[in-house]
């Protein structure tokens, strides 16, 4: 018993450690998303776990609003980069010091 509460206590703390070194970036995130499409900057996913348990996932949102409303699957084009967040990936991933690297998957 006393084993299982350490393990629970430990998951908690080393979550909110994580939670706290990640925040920066997940509020840049957000307002990255605000900024290039305005709101919703989440959505809500449905899901099923264990014994098919449902349960809910939030995620950013990282296709326009109601995208796939009409129910077709929409591939990206060519001309899809029009918006500041793809252009600065993009001209960060053309330089010489980035192109090698992996973080880089933004094509022009």
């Amino acid at each position: 018993m006393l084993k299982i509460a350490v393990k629970q206590v430990f998951d908690v703390v080393i979550s909110l450690v994580f939670l706290l070194l990640t925040a920066p970036l997940l509020c840049l995130t957000a307002l990255a998303i605000f900024l290039e499409d305005g709101r919703p900057i989440f959505y809500r996913e449905e899901r099923f776990g264990l014994n098919g348990r449902c349960f809910d996932v939030i995620k950013f949102r990282t296709m326009w609003v109601d995208a796939e409303k009409d129910g077709v699957l929409h591939w990206a084009a060519a001309n899809d980069l029009g918006s500041p967040v793809l252009e600065l990936l993009s001209a960060r991933c053309a330089s010489t010091s980035f192109r090698s690297s992996s973080m880089c998957c933004v094509e022009t």
